[in-house]
């Protein structure tokens, strides 16, 4: 008996240093919009959302030890913490980087795209402090969006993403980002002029989604495939495509007929654009290995502009996988690897069965 008292106590103990490790306050100063960098939180409660398509959503509440917070998503390339059970209730985390997202009735959504768990649930034992549920302005805490409208991408992800965009059915709401460096070197949304005198609100392309109806990306092409024509029973056309990157993430466009010829001399390898008014679709995994659960498509609407300033969006997006977790990827998944090459073989030649071509294999 004494023994299991004091393991109770200890347990206590635990939870309540545990407490002061949490960040305070950052619930509320993130939802009045002031800049919070890399929060530590305790997850309370995970639950996952329901949708017709894309892939699985979860909504976090989390607490900073004086409030509690069911606005958080998190972005679908960090499901796997889920599924592993490495991001449960109870867990402490680092959000490294997040995006606030602003919706067309005023609620706000807050995605989760960087988070690293610094103590496992098993290890801090339960809930810490008395955190209450935090109430934007006087009124009862907003209610989180229907899952129709939670669709926002990462990543990988994305990717990434890098972060980033209003999101959730969200209009051109301003964004607030939870970056060390912020979002196109001003923090919360980016209204950049662009040629003609027009403003354009920028956003990630993480928080790109089908539901989404006005955005601007500010992003560069690190590839771009030569025009390919089809013809089958139901026509003829072309198309080719280009992906795009930027601080959040990548995502991957194509044009189609008019579009090849409106669009095709204009965009150039490294050149950084402002595109707007795509049509955004799930995308077909057999046919890009792009990190993002979405791809856009142009059409007679779409804007491609050139930016001149350009110097702050990156080249490539890496996301690292160690050879020793390589057993651990599904087949035909796409992965960086960064490692020194000890030997090598010369190419040699193998033909294929299905149709007698002869290939080169290292």
């Amino acid at each position: 008996l004494f023994r299991s008292v004091a393991g109770v106590r200890r347990d206590s103990s635990s939870i309540i240093m545990a407490a002061g490790s949490l960040s305070e306050g950052c619930l509320a100063a993130m939802m009045q919009g002031k800049d919070v960098a890399k929060p530590v939180l305790q997850v309370t409660n995970i639950r996952p959302i329901s949708s017709a398509s894309g892939p699985q959503r979860y909504r976090l509440l989390m607490s900073d030890g004086v409030h509690t917070l069911s606005s958080f998503m998190l972005a679908t390339q960090l499901n796997p913490l889920v599924e592993d059970n490495s991001l449960a209730a109870n867990c402490i985390c680092r959000v490294n980087r997040f995006i606030m997202n602003t919706l067309k009735d005023g609620r706000r959504v807050i995605v989760v795209v960087d988070l690293e768990v610094m103590k496992s649930a098993d290890d801090v034992g339960g809930k810490i402090g008395n955190p209450v549920p935090y109430n934007e302005g006087q009124g009862p805490q907003a209610a989180a969006p229907p899952a129709a409208a939670v669709a926002a991408a990462a990543p990988p992800a994305g990717k990434p993403a890098l972060a980033n965009g209003p999101a959730f059915g969200a209009s051109a709401a301003p964004v607030n980002r939870g970056y060390a460096k912020p979002f196109g070197k001003v923090g919360g949304g980016v209204t950049p002029t662009t040629p003609g005198g027009s403003q354009a609100k920028v956003v990630p392309i993480i928080s790109l989604n089908p539901y989404q109806s006005k955005w601007t990306i500010r992003a560069r092409v690190t590839n771009k495939s030569q025009i390919r024509t089809w013809s089958n029973s139901r026509g003829e056309g072309k198309l080719f495509s280009i992906e795009l990157v930027d601080e959040s993430g990548e995502i991957r466009a194509t044009a189609f007929n008019e579009q090849v010829d409106k669009f095709f001399t204009l965009i150039e390898i490294n050149k950084v654009y402002y595109i707007s008014k795509c049509t955004l679709k799930i995308a077909n995994k057999q046919y890009t290995s792009v990190k993002n659960d979405y791809e856009m498509t142009f059409n007679s609407e779409t804007s491609i502009i050139p930016c001149e300033d350009s110097a702050d969006v990156p080249t490539v997006q890496f996301d690292f996988v160690s050879i020793s977790n390589l057993e651990n990827k599904n087949k035909d998944s796409v992965v960086d690897i960064i490692g020194i090459c000890k030997t090598y073989e010369d190419v040699t030649k193998i033909t294929v069965k299905s149709n007698s071509r002869e290939i080169g294999r290292a």
